[in-house]
């Protein structure tokens, strides 16, 4: 195409990149490779090369963890191989690919790694599992590579593992399901990506690897995190998260309409609130990007134009409040025993206890004869196997019960005790057994309540009535998601009776 010659021609080693990640819903279909065509064309036209960091297509990470979990048990493995093949060929098909040509020698990969282990008998290592895990990244980059070359765009697969190697040598189920990796600027990776001759890298997002060469895992969400990894290594200009969702809202729009889109918001501010329950974003990819100053953007793979959620090192707007969000994945542990003045040590034998254990206290609220505390379930790979465990050790030290139906409840921003005078009606209603712990975070990033999991969605629509029921739009808050989705509807209807190939994207 002689316009990606001319655009090409202009490119210098020094050219700066943009990391732009793709969730499982954002590769699943052709409209969505369309809008990642449209994006990518846009950028490399403001002067940019690309990254493309993709997820595997949505549903499929969970049929393959299902898949090591029949080998574990020595199960069916046929029917768990047709489901993952029938995603990758009808996604194929609807673009225009044959997806047996395309990905055969990923099926017999994928076929070659589960049958030896059923045929031993024996149950997958961690780092076999995680290889089984990993090979949705493979299959959905191996056919967004092949399509994007197809529509003429200069594009390079690159195998992430190649680029990305997790820290720590404790070779534990822990390393090879939710690892870390160094993510300081590497010259010489830019340097070796910008000499290959292509303006758009695609590679695999919740992937790296170790020093004896093995697949690990980033934990579930990671592709977040390995974006942001290679954007701190190759000292991109901005990180972009692109979704199915508009950008992070005041609430969960699915469960409450009149949720406002957040337009700014500080590093901070989104580290709670990923932390806390919004699923826009994984609370680890934060990291990277704050410590090397590189902007976040959350945009919308169905409606690029959209102005999505800006995210920054510094307060982009009023200080305040931003969302109120929601937790299910997680349960609560209560540790009892006789009340004694000013007792010293139970805190510190009941968070020993936790590390002995390698979970990570959430919530945490104490008087002196009375410890509880939240665990995310969510945090960790399998984390749920310890608590029997921590139970027991934790017998030692009082009386132990868990609560299992429980959600957390979370106000969260900035300032957030300047907001709770707006919820006296709200905090009245909370009495009684099903409210069982009620924390201030010591930074002011949150004030969150654990209540029976029954109560939770009431809870959140209340507190978020009472909080943004008459905020107007200001430089932080936007449009409700319904108000977006009309948008986008209308301008899908103007792009249908013009150019639907335009790769033009407002700023």
């Amino acid at each position: 195409m002689e316009d990606e010659q001319e655009i090409s021609a202009s490119y210098t080693e020094s050219t700066p990149w943009i990391v732009a990640k793709f969730g499982g819903t954002s590769v699943a279909c052709a409209s969505s490779w369309e809008s990642i065509a449209r994006i990518v064309t846009s950028h490399r036209r403001a002067g940019y090369r690309v990254v493309l960091v993709c997820s595997a297509v949505a549903q499929v990470t969970d049929l393959l963890e299902g898949l090591a979990d029949e080998v574990e048990r020595r199960g069916d493995l046929e029917a768990q191989l047709h489901g993952i093949y029938a995603i990758h060929d009808a996604l194929a098909a609807d673009l225009g690919l044959d997806g047996q040509e395309v990905l055969g020698p990923l099926y017999r990969q994928l076929e070659g790694m589960v049958r030896d282990d059923a045929a031993d008998g024996q149950r997958p290592a961690p780092a076999r599992r995680a290889a089984i895990i990993a090979m949705g990244e493979l299959m959905s980059t191996s056919l967004g590579a092949r399509w994007l070359t197809g529509r003429g765009l200069s594009a390079r697969w690159v195998d992430v593992r190649t680029l990305l190697r997790a820290s720590g040598t404790e070779f534990d189920a822990q390393h090879y399901g939710s690892a870390s990796c160094a993510c300081e600027p590497d010259p010489a990776l830019t340097a070796a990506l910008a000499q290959s001759g292509e303006e758009i890298v695609i590679t695999q997002g919740f992937l790296a690897s170790d020093v004896r060469g093995d697949t690990v895992l980033l934990g579930r969400g990671g592709s977040d995190t390995s974006a942001a990894y290679l954007a701190a290594k190759l000292a991109a200009a901005k990180l972009e998260i692109w979704t199915d969702v508009p950008g992070v809202f005041s609430s969960d729009p699915r469960h409450c309409p009149k949720a406002r889109l957040i337009k700014r918001m500080t590093f901070a501010e989104a580290q709670a609130l990923s932390s806390l329950g919004a699923q826009v974003l994984h609370p680890r990819c934060l990291e990277p990007a704050r410590a090397h100053g590189i902007p976040v953007r959350i945009g919308w793979t169905r409606y690029p134009e959209a102005s999505g959620t800006e995210i920054g090192d510094r307060a982009l707007g009023e200080v305040g409040v931003k969302t109120v969000v929601s937790r299910s994945n997680l349960l609560l542990v209560i540790i009892a025993r006789q009340p004694r003045w000013q007792p010293v040590g139970f805190m510190a034998e009941v968070a020993t206890c936790f590390q002995r254990h390698g979970l990570s206290i959430d919530l945490i609220g104490s008087s002196p004869g009375e410890i509880r505390a939240t665990i995310d379930l969510g945090a960790f790979p399998r984390s749920g196997r310890r608590v029997t465990a921590l139970e027991a050790d934790l017998g030692d030290i009082g009386q132990v019960r868990i609560e299992r139906d429980v959600a957390c409840v979370s106000v969260a921003g900035s300032s957030t005790r300047s907001a709770v005078h707006a919820l006296g009606d709200t905090l009245r209603s909370l009495a009684g057994p099903d409210v069982y712990l009620v924390c201030h975070a010591a930074d002011d990033s949150h004030v969150s309540f654990v209540v029976a999991r029954r109560l939770a969605d009431t809870l959140v629509e209340q507190l978020h009535a009472a909080l943004f029921e008459h905020v107007a739009r200001s430089p932080v808050f936007g449009p409700s998601f319904g108000d977006l989705a009309r948008s986008a509807q209308m301008a899908r209807g103007r792009d249908a009776r013009s150019d639907p190939r335009s790769g033009s994207l407002a700023s």
